[in-house]
């Protein structure tokens, strides 16, 4: 069986995005001084020895104000289809880091610019949000002195750089939708390869984002404080941005762009088909971390701890029973229209009343929507980073994410309580697991799973979950679901310790 969605580079597409956003502020240019009043440097981003984008960074100084432009792009293949991302932040701020302001735009054509904006007014954030043209306001309270996502660029100038050096701000990460604080220690003096070959005397500095603890980044700076080279942990590889010259950052990048696809599965002998199964019990290593903090317990899979490296993970088939009597009820959140999930617009209240026609039984209209949007979604592509339920309606295009989302806001749309759950699946055809997304629907007493990639009338012990979300208002965005993966893929082995 060959899955129809890109989530065997699913979370590929959710680190890039992120460590796009976090790791190229790890190279900015310093603004040098008060007489230069703009100054523009570029990065170049490599992953497994390979190129596979740049970024630049203009800084334009306005009297005590700074407004910097920040952009990025991106390119590469899953499964031979070319993708593209792009990113822009423009902030203003204080030469002291302090943010006034901001603008985020993410790009992933064929789709709609995700945007992100805000104004900061003392301790309060006036946030706008825009997903598929569709506008959405909210006021968040800040920690007090919030500093630029850019300020860590210029705050090393003034420091004398030595071993055990530390500074921390709390920042705005518009790509996670959330505060974070950003903690960095500097590490002894070393040698370390540039990206012409050439070696270069720098302080390594150690990076924790709170936001994503289990990323490991670090930076290189010269005797001047300049980030001058960055790299971070990814699926078992490093991602490396050095800083370069504009005609080398943007270079054209080789016919045969990266392909991700195949770096994240993870292989698993001794397993065909586990959908068709009632259970299987897995033993799951990790070479640095305890796999019991990664996956979670629930109706469908149960936790057993080995040691601190290993688990095993007994995954069970579920089904529904039609004469459960109801002993609780979800948060109403799971029913609310969201950015993402938006179960208000018109073509998904018209899909999910034609799923539901003539049908009582809650169970049989949750399994008949299943099929319904594996049937909606006709052009199975893998170019989209992650669309919004309005979109997929509309386009009736994209892979696991927008099988997941659309399912989800069809169910909330007939008054049924719904989220996304994210983890692994497996695939035949790789015979291995890799990233996935799926939907969860609350029937009667419990959540249950329904997948609309795979439309199977639910799942079985091949869905490995780590995950879930009701994408509401105060949840973290929807990337934040997947960060788990940049950890977990590259140090993790499955194997099947039973099955029946």
């Amino acid at each position: 069986m060959t899955i129809s969605c890109s989530s065997r580079s699913l979370a590929q597409r959710m680190g890039l995005l992120i460590l796009l956003s976090l790791a190229i502020n790890s190279t900015s240019p310093l603004f040098t001084s008060a007489q230069e009043s703009v100054k523009t440097e570029w990065q170049v981003m490599m992953l497994d020895q390979q190129r596979i984008g740049y970024a630049s960074l203009e800084t334009r100084q306005e009297d005590q104000i700074l407004k910097l432009k920040q952009s990025s792009r991106m390119e590469f293949q899953r499964f031979g289809q070319k993708i593209e991302l792009e990113t822009e932040l423009h902030t203003e701020e204080l030469t002291d880091g302090t943010l006034r302001s901001f603008r985020f735009e993410i790009r992933n054509p064929p789709n709609k610019p995700t945007l992100s904006s805000g104004t900061i007014r003392g301790n309060q954030l006036d946030l706008k949000l825009t997903v598929n043209g569709r506008v959405s306001e909210k006021k968040v309270t800040l920690p007090p002195n919030l500093k630029s996502p850019l300020w860590q660029e210029r705050m090393f100038r003034d420091q004398t750089l030595k071993e055990g050096l530390a500074n921390s701000f709390n920042t705005w990460l518009p790509e996670l939708s959330k505060v974070s604080n950003l903690k960095f220690r500097v590490d002894q003096e070393r040698q370390t390869e540039m990206f012409a070959g050439n070696r270069m005397r720098v302080y390594k500095v150690n990076v924790v984002n709170s936001a994503i603890p289990t990323l490991k980044m670090r930076g290189y700076l010269d005797d001047n404080g300049r980030w001058v080279k960055s790299e971070s942990d990814f699926f078992g590889k490093t991602l490396y941005t050095y800083q370069v010259s504009e005609t080398e950052a943007l270079k054209e990048l080789a016919g045969d762009e990266l392909d991700l696809a195949m770096k994240t599965i993870v292989r698993v002998g001794g397993l065909r088909d586990p959908h068709r199964l009632r259970e299987v019990t897995y033993r799951i290593t990790l070479e640095s971390d305890d796999p019991a903090e990664y996956f979670v317990s629930g109706p469908s899979q149960s936790i057993k701890k080995v040691n601190d490296r290993t688990i095993l993970l007994t995954v069970q088939k579920i089904e529904a029973s039609p004469r459960t009597a109801i002993s609780r009820k979800p948060d109403n959140k799971y029913l609310q229209p969201t950015e993402f999930l938006q179960s208000n617009d018109f073509r998904i209240v018209q899909l999910a009343r034609r799923a539901s026609a003539g049908i009582g039984d809650p169970n049989r209209i949750a399994v008949n929507m299943e099929k319904t949007v594996h049937e909606t979604v006709r052009n199975k592509n893998f170019s989209t980073a992650l669309a919004s339920a309005a979109e997929v309606a509309e386009k009736r295009e994209g892979d696991c994410t927008e099988h997941a989302m659309l399912l989800a806001a069809m169910l909330r749309a007939e008054k049924l309580p719904s989220r996304i759950a994210v983890g692994f699946v497996y695939s035949d055809h790789f015979n291995g697991f890799a990233g996935h997304m799926w939907t969860e629907v609350w029937l009667r007493d419990r959540w249950y799973p329904l997948d609309a990639t795979l439309a199977k009338g639910g799942i079985g012990p091949g869905h490995l979950k780590i995950s879930d979300s009701a994408l509401d208002e105060n949840s973290p965005a929807p990337i934040t679901s997947f960060l788990p993966m940049l950890r977990l893929l590259g140090q993790m082995t499955i194997e099947v310790e039973k099955k029946r």
